[in-house]
């Protein structure tokens, strides 16, 4: 006997961007009344905005007696929340100390993990125009005291970690010598920042022009850590323990969103075994 399978019933629990679910709450709409215009009728945050200004009546002012339209600002302004999580770096130091043919930094190692988090949180990775692009990741130079600037590293989600460190300091580099080009430094999707040379606790980043999110890598400190020996049994080891800043839009991304790509980035620094990646 053959059973036939039931249809498939298509998934819209992600038929509206974040964004443009809040902006639906925010206007008292239902994704039913408006029409999607992304990739399989998926509706955006300027789809919203479309609908709530045709429907909503223009400001109107007098200029020498004569009624003149007044332009409407935008119904969305950037709400920038900052969240942080501890990073546990004794597995990934005692990589560095093993890579005996190139100098790894742990920015090298919190880039990677960003990268392939952003696989799997692709909104953090987008402009507010939402649309979806390869990880053009900017590294934040300081050229204390000619002030900051971003290279960027183009097609970063190509690279392994080896690769990705000796692009990351080639463009460090130039940074520091003066030798970048205006292009070198546009187009950055998602922004790593190293404070934690200078101690520094907790950094909340600036995002970049229409950037989504950024991070911020905080000072590393030696602390007790409670390690978990058998179940329910723990000894307490002191190892480098370190701090990792997420500021991102709250209009374009939700905070459970946003919270989950922390924790994914985090557990990657903490439980990869990135001596495959040597």
């Amino acid at each position: 006997m053959t059973v036939a399978a039931e249809p498939r019933r298509p998934n819209t629990r992600h038929r509206a961007s974040p964004r443009a679910r809040r902006l639906l709450r925010e206007a008292g709409l239902r994704q039913p009344d408006v029409a999607g215009s992304g990739p399989e009728g998926r509706i955006l945050a300027a789809d919203v905005e479309s609908v709530v200004a045709a429907a909503a009546p223009p400001d109107v002012g007098t200029e020498g007696g004569v009624e003149a339209v007044q332009p409407k600002p935008s119904p969305v302004a950037a709400t920038i929340v900052f969240m942080a999580v501890e990073v546990d770096y004794f597995g990934i130091d005692r990589v560095r100390r093993s890579a005996a043919r190139v100098t790894l930094e742990r920015l090298a190692f919190v880039a990677r993990a960003v990268i392939d988090a952003l696989a799997a949180f692709p909104y953090l990775n987008a402009q507010v125009d939402e649309k979806t692009r390869p990880v053009h990741l900017g590294v934040t130079v300081d050229l204390t005291p000619g002030g900051l600037v971003t290279p960027v590293v183009r097609d970063a989600d190509r690279l392994r970690l080896t690769a990705l460190a000796q692009q990351i300091s080639a463009m460090t580099d130039r940074a520091r010598a003066g030798d970048l080009d205006a292009e070198d430094t546009e187009g950055a999707t998602f922004t790593v920042s190293d404070a934690g040379p200078y101690g520094t606790l907790l950094t909340a980043p600036v995002l970049g022009s229409d950037q989504a999110a950024a991070l911020a890598i905080g000072s590393v400190q030696a602390k007790p850590v409670a390690i978990e020996r058998e179940p329910g049994e723990y000894v307490v080891a002191v190892h480098p323990v370190g701090t990792l800043g997420l500021s991102f839009d709250h209009h374009a991304i939700d905070t459970g969103y946003a919270a989950g790509f922390l924790d994914r980035v985090r557990e990657a620094l903490e439980t990869r075994d990135w001596s495959t990646e040597l």
